[in-house]
């Protein structure tokens, strides 16, 4: 079973691969800060509160669905002050 011409990837295309996904996370992160910064200003106080305020305005979570969670809002606020 499996496909026979599937050949393991080498360390040089892993770093590369892991590379891009970063830098998709970060652009995502900074697109969706300002509409989390807006929530919080507009007394959203929780992170639950943040991922509803998410939700209510259509922005897609980072793989693309509908709904958002608090972990999901965590990590973009960790990645952005790790920055």
């Amino acid at each position: 079973m499996g496909n026979p011409a599937l050949r393991a990837g080498n360390a040089e295309a892993a770093r590369l691969a892991n590379a891009a996904r970063m830098a998709q996370a970060a652009r995502h992160a900074a697109d969706v800060l300002p509409y989390i910064t807006a929530a919080r200003s507009a007394g959203a106080t929780s992170l639950a509160e943040i991922a509803r305020a998410l939700t209510a305005r259509g922005i897609r979570t980072p793989a693309g669905g509908l709904e958002w969670c608090d972990v999901q809002v965590r990590r973009i606020l960790a990645r952005q002050s790790a920055q």
